[in-house]
């Protein structure tokens, strides 16, 4: 049988997270994201919402804990702006802030 290998363009790179319906219902496409990788401490990556599923699931099982699983979510994915030197690899678990008002601090959102 053929071995088949997965290609990726590193340059069009997405983070997939799951919001819960409130907080999918104040979002929307093209507003600002920053991406934190657990990779890469005190680094962010741009982003932009790209795409907010039309019909509400049940979330991923690999979600840590059951009361998380047993939610109905929303999956959202954030586009990166740029992927800085190549660091970000499919896969790679992050942390993300989506700007819902324009005037917010990504530093103190993410102080919290």
């Amino acid at each position: 049988m053929p071995q088949f290998e997965r290609l990726v363009d590193m340059d069009d790179l997405f983070l997939r997270v799951f919001l819960s319906t409130k907080a999918a219902g104040r979002i929307k496409v093209g507003q600002e994201a920053r991406i934190y990788p657990d990779a890469y401490p005190g680094e962010s990556f741009d982003a932009r919402v790209s795409k907010i599923s039309d019909r509400a699931e049940f979330t991923p099982k690999n979600v840590e804990t059951k009361e998380q699983r047993s939610k109905l979510v929303f999956e959202v994915r954030l586009k990166i702006a740029k992927n800085k030197d190549y660091k970000l690899k499919p896969g790679m678990t992050s942390d993300a802030l989506i700007r819902i008002a324009d005037d917010a601090s990504w530093e103190k959102a993410k102080a919290r």
